[in-house]
């Protein structure tokens, strides 16, 4: 970039600058000037100090270069502003943007000291350096220096124009057309931003208008083509996730709210943290996390106990999983009609909820499902047991039969044995009248009939011996010398 263009055009080149802007914003024209007066007036004044810088850098006498200085009312302060802003731009031209916006910054430093005596170069610096931050995509930071360049300078118009940009790039539509607006007002040109940022504040305002019409799907195709034309814009981000809510895609919402949580943004305060928590804990509730969403909500009303949004959710949610909890216990216990009570109960809480809802749904057809199980197995213990109670029958019959015919045999040896015991008596009373007949050989004290006795006794034993072995040989001789014995004997006696 030439020096001496004047304070108007003391930025970094515009036509560069403009090419660099990612996204919608870039290859937009270059703008037509202001007042031509206003940048000859500057040029003469900017072209002086660079003749002063020049002298000082290669070799001019310090007298010269203080003289120099002194016929331009400039201090040592407001010199060393003027060479790091030179050195500032030949970095953005080489496309050093870090190099360039730390010389920036040490311009922009110098310019806030006391003794500076050109405010006006100070918005300069200021827009320099923002040009820098738009090409590193430090939007916000951008932003800030902007706006503080048109603090110092209100009709600085590309102050205005690249604050447009950034926040074009940031998602806040409505401060970007406010910026370009301004500027375009300040410049008297049109800028090719002016109607993009116009034209995104309407979408956002239709997408608003559809979510509070009930609209959700049709919202969020709005908010998906917003966010493809202006990427990782957190109040975007934001309104995505609102509309995820609302259509209760709560799937795509977790992740969505992880990513916003975990953001460095500048934008995530204190109370949009607390709000980004309560859509966290929103989101949990439609995917039926019902205790990490109580948790949640609790921290949320003790961080601000006077919200009645989070009191109601809270309650809400604390109910929810009371008898969500209260259901699967009684379920557990097979107490199957408390459960289902629990169930229904929970399930009026909040209807809309379509995960919830359905769990609820599954839990009270398990409990139907288990009772129906434990009747059918009722049924074939019934079944079971009367098997086993018609076999028991069978056995008990075959029992009893034998029963009976145990007690006639029973009966049977008892009379046996009756008869047998009184025939026992009727031997024990003939016993005792007829004693038993008294042998001859002790009857008789006679030899000889002691003698014959022994022999017929003999032959009786050997005609016994006999009946077991009929052709024993000495048997038989026995019985012929006992017989002729007897006749001897029997003779005997006759004489």
């Amino acid at each position: 970039m030439v020096v001496g263009r004047g304070a108007a055009d003391l930025s970094v080149g515009s036509d560069s600058a403009r090419a660099a802007v990612p996204g919608p914003l870039a290859g937009r024209p270059r703008f037509s000037r202001p007042d031509k007066r206003v940048e000859a007036a500057a040029a003469a004044t900017v072209d002086a100090s660079a003749l002063a810088v020049k002298g000082t850098q290669v070799g001019m006498p310090s007298k010269a270069g203080t003289e120099a200085r002194a016929s331009m009312g400039m201090d040592e302060e407001t010199t060393e502003a003027q060479r790091a802003n030179q050195r500032g731009k030949e970095s953005s031209r080489q496309q050093r943007w870090e190099a360039a916006a730390r010389e920036y910054t040490s311009a922009v430093n110098l310019s806030m000291l006391p003794r500076f005596q050109r405010p006006d170069w100070a918005a300069v610096y200021l827009n320099n350096r923002a040009v820098c931050y738009i090409r590193l995509q430090r939007f916000e930071e951008a932003v800030e220096d902007c706006e503080a360049a048109l603090a110092l300078n209100t009709d600085f118009w590309k102050a205005g124009e690249r604050a447009g940009k950034a926040l074009l790039m940031l998602g806040d539509f409505e401060r970007a057309l406010a910026h370009l607006e301004h500027a375009e007002t300040a410049a008297n040109t049109k800028f090719q931003e002016t109607p993009t940022a116009r034209r995104m504040v309407d979408e956002v305002k239709k997408v608003r208008q559809l979510i509070e019409a009930g609209d959700s799907e049709q919202a969020l195709s709005c908010i998906k083509s917003i966010i493809n034309e202006t990427p990782n814009a957190f109040p975007l981000e934001m309104l995505h996730l609102q509309t995820l809510l609302a259509c209760g895609r709560f799937e795509e919402a977790l992740p969505v709210c992880e990513h916003l949580r975990c953001s460095k943004s500048p934008r995530l305060t204190a109370n949009v943290a607390c709000d980004l928590e309560h859509m966290h804990a929103m989101t949990l509730v439609g995917l039926a996390k019902l205790p990490e969403a109580s948790t949640m909500l609790r921290n949320l009303l003790r961080s601000d106990p006077d919200n009645q949004k989070y009191q109601m959710d809270c309650r809400k949610v604390k109910a929810m999983n009371a008898k969500m909890t209260s259901g699967i216990e009684a379920l557990e216990a097979h107490r199957f009609s408390e459960a289902r009570e629990c169930f229904s109960d929970a399930l009026a809480l909040d209807p809309t909820n379509d995960r919830f809802a359905a769990l609820m749904l599954s839990y009270r057809a398990a409990s139907f499902q288990k009772q129906r199980d434990e009747v059918v197995d009722s049924a074939d213990s019934v079944a079971r047991a009367r098997k086993e109670v018609e076999e028991a029958t069978a056995e008990l019959e075959k029992a009893q039969r034998r029963m009976v015919k145990g007690n006639e045999r029973l009966q049977l040896f008892l009379r046996r044995e009756e008869m047998v015991r009184k025939q026992f008596a009727l031997d024990e009373i003939a016993t005792e009248e007829v004693p038993d007949p008294t042998p001859p050989h002790v009857l008789f004290k006679n030899e000889v009939c002691q003698g014959k006795w022994a022999l017929n006794k003999a032959i009786d034993d050997a005609c016994q011996v006999r009946l077991h072995v009929r052709w024993c040989a000495c048997t038989c001789m026995c019985i012929d010398i006992c017989m002729h014995l007897c006749v001897c004997v029997g003779a005997c006696l006759s004489l």
